[in-house]
């Protein structure tokens, strides 16, 4: 955690900080979740235009079981990732990645850059996997994770209910951390973006 803040410059030179949640983000995110577009909130788990659900996000922080950075941009919050652990049970080499860009933010890279944040997480704390859930409607972004090295395991035909009640398909993606690496290291350098470490 000492690493942040982070500030990263994105394809259009535009300077985004990087930084861990804290618990005085609640505003923020309110604002950042509620001008997504209606689409976008459709598939989310949870009502993030309701502020009890952000409160309780922000009051409940534990950085070991759900670890989650935040991109900032002209005081904005304009991007929440999230790693979610299992301290125990079967499960506890796996880890589920969430991620949410601002749409004016989206293909500039900004996405690539905190799955790397979430990767290099992942594999500090001893995570062998990464998943990831999607529904039939988001071809566009599961498109960029198989670019990345994650593949389809599993189809569950209608296993998803929006807000609106519609029936959706959800899709389960999933690669190992030791694979996609290198991998994504790699793409990070392709888009010519700049990572400075403590400085603006």
């Amino acid at each position: 955690m000492k690493k942040y803040p982070k500030f990263v410059q994105l394809k259009n030179r535009e300077q985004v900080m990087l930084r861990l949640m804290v618990p005085e983000d609640g505003e923020k995110l309110l604002e950042f979740f509620k001008n997504l577009p209606p689409d976008d909130r459709l598939v989310l788990r949870h009502d993030t235009t309701d502020p009890g659900v952000i409160k309780r996000w922000v009051q409940e922080i534990d950085y070991d079981k759900v670890y989650p950075v935040l991109a900032e941009h002209k005081n904005k919050i304009i991007g929440d990732a999230t790693l979610h652990m299992k301290r125990f049970g079967w499960q506890r080499h796996i880890g589920e990645i969430r991620i949410v860009v601002a749409k004016e933010f989206r293909g500039q890279g900004l996405g690539r850059v905190l799955i790397h944040e979430l990767l290099e997480k992942a594999a500090g704390v001893g995570l062998h996997h990464i998943q990831l859930s999607f529904v039939e409607t988001q071809a566009r972004e599961m498109k960029i994770f198989e670019r990345m090295g994650f593949r389809k395991i599993a189809t569950l035909p209608k296993y998803v209910i929006d807000v609106t009640g519609q029936e959706h398909d959800l899709i389960i993606m999933t690669t190992r951390v030791s694979d996609i690496w290198n991998k994504l290291e790699e793409l990070i350098q392709s888009t010519e973006m700049d990572i400075i470490r403590g400085v603006q």
